[in-house]
């Protein structure tokens, strides 16, 4: 069984559905994903975001009862600091969600509080093909 890295990049943190997708290629499960949220904090930045990685075009930020198509929640931010450059990483490992060949893969974006005036969100997709 090969292993196999997929990556949605969105190069900002404003709120919208689909900041990125990607298609799977290969048939298999998707055993870990991995959050980078960077960004760059100044005065009056005090926010936070949430990104979601679903198989839907829209997101579920806001539905209770997340339907099975989500696969993964991760969030980061620039509470508290003051100024500079931040950087968060969060690993989701021991997953066990299947792909098909075609499948497509979203990431969605909500953004709460004064956002950072730069920032992007890496999220790698660890799948055994």
């Amino acid at each position: 069984m090969a292993t196999r890295s997929y990556k949605l990049y969105s190069t900002t943190v404003t709120t919208a559905d689909s900041k990125a997708s990607l298609k799977i290629t290969r048939r298999g499960v998707i055993t870990a994903i991995s959050f980078t949220h960077c960004g760059l904090a100044g005065a009056g930045v005090d926010g936070f975001y949430r990104a979601e990685v679903s198989k839907q075009s829209a997101s579920s930020f806001t539905t209770n009862d997340t339907p099975p198509t989500v696969i993964a929640y991760s969030t980061g931010g620039a509470v508290g600091v003051n100024s500079g450059a931040y950087c968060s990483k969060d690993l989701q490992a021991g997953l066990n969600n299947p792909v098909e060949i075609g499948d497509t893969l979203y990431i969605h974006v909500l953004s709460s509080g004064t956002a950072a005036s730069a920032g992007t969100i890496t999220c790698t997709l660890t799948v055994n093909e």
